[in-house]
């Protein structure tokens, strides 16, 4: 539970740590404020579009691979950051980190709920939801108090690291998890057009 609780913490706050950031990162690397801010609008992007798709094209992986994948998508998307020479390669690899964590926002709560028994899984999904709150109100702040005391790089190159403790967390502590979802690419296509309420939406 901890560990997929700290999966949200690290997925989100790499979400939106460049919020704290981004006048660092705009000096640095020569941009406006708002195109420094299309990192987080490109990540969020790619997560809402992508990961229907992804998840239909992984549904028969192991939930915990697929995690532990994911992880490690973050962990080199946040040294790729690090160390990175220009923007467009930022911008790119936050497009993929994107990807990555709509992927884990489909899958990291009913992950939580099924390795508790059943009587507890409400229970178990709002204490992983807690790293919102956590990445929230700690994560950034923190994130941009490690800015100031070094540079945003640095920043960067410290959550890659602590990106591949959680992956290890997880690699080691969470069960194996067969995968329960059966839902095609095709049959994503056509979700909008036989629910009612999903095309509402």
């Amino acid at each position: 539970m901890a560990a997929i609780t700290a999966s949200l913490f690290v997925f989100l706050t790499t979400e939106l740590m460049p919020i704290g950031l981004l006048t660092p990162l705009s000096e640095s690397l020569n941009v406006s404020v708002g195109a420094a801010g299309l990192m987080v609008t490109a990540q969020g992007i790619a997560a809402g579009l992508g990961v229907p798709f992804i998840v239909a094209w992984s549904r028969r992986v192991n939930r915990r691979k697929l995690l532990v994948t994911l992880l490690a998508v973050v962990a080199i998307g946040n040294l790729i950051t690090s160390i990175a020479p220009n923007y467009p390669l930022i911008l790119g690899t936050r497009l993929i980190m994107g990807f990555a964590s709509g992927v884990f926002w489909a899958i990291g709560v009913t992950m939580a709920m099924r390795i508790v028994p059943e009587k507890h899984a409400n229970p178990a999904a709002a204490v992983v939801m807690s790293g919102i709150s956590i990445a929230t109100v700690v994560g950034i702040p923190l994130g941009t108090l490690l800015e100031s005391a070094s540079d945003w790089r640095t920043t960067f190159l410290i959550w890659s690291a602590l990106s591949a403790v959680v992956f290890i967390a997880v690699a080691v502590t969470v069960p194996s998890l067969p995968s329960a979802n059966a839902v095609s690419v095709r049959e994503v296509f056509t979700l909008p057009l036989k629910n009612v309420q999903l095309r509402v939406v």
